[in-house]
C-alpha cells in the first residue's frame, strides 16, 4: 500500500515537472520571437537615423525650408 502511495506521488510529481518545462520551453520561444522583432525594429531605427543625420537632406531642408545659404568661403582654420 506504502508503495503505491509512493509511486503516486512520484508520479505526480513528474507529471507536473513535464507541464512546467513544457511551459518554459513555451514561453522561451516567445521570448526569443519578441528578440528578433525587437532586433529588427532596431535595425531599421538605425536605418532610420543614418537616414535623418545625411548632410545632404539636412542642407536641403536648411536652404529649402529656412532659407539658409553655404558659405561661399570655407571657414578658416585656426
Amino acid at each position: 500500500m506504502i508503495g503505491i502511495v509512493f509511486f503516486g506521488i512520484i508520479s505526480i510529481l513528474y507529471i507536473n515537472n513535464v507541464i512546467t518545462s513544457n511551459r518554459i520551453v513555451k514561453d522561451n520561444l516567445k521570448l526569443k520571437e519578441n528578440l528578433q522583432k525587437v532586433k529588427e525594429q532596431n535595425l531599421m531605427l538605425k536605418k532610420r537615423i543614418i537616414e535623418l543625420e545625411s548632410p545632404g537632406r539636412i542642407i536641403e531642408i536648411a536652404t529649402k525650408k529656412y532659407g539658409m545659404k553655404l558659405p561661399e568661403k570655407p571657414a578658416k582654420k585656426l
